[in-house]
């Protein structure tokens, strides 16, 4: 079963992980953590073919990858 984990730091801080079934519901859920805390995106990279990373303003970043569990 393929499982998207969610997680990064908030101002510095580490968030607890999520995980969801699909990518699309691991990014609807940054979208929403985004608006919340009013942060924008300033870069989006693929560090490895099943990881995205999203570099934020405020010392915030956050991961979506693909396990296997």
């Amino acid at each position: 079963m393929k499982l998207y984990v969610l997680e990064g730091t908030i101002n510095g801080q580490p968030m607890s992980p999520r995980s969801f079934l699909s990518r699309k519901d691991a990014e609807k859920r940054l979208s929403e953590i985004l608006t919340w805390r009013d942060l924008q995106v300033e870069d989006d990279r693929k560090p490895s073919k099943h990881t995205e990373e999203f570099v934020c303003n405020q010392y915030t970043r956050f991961f979506i990858r693909r396990v296997i569990a």
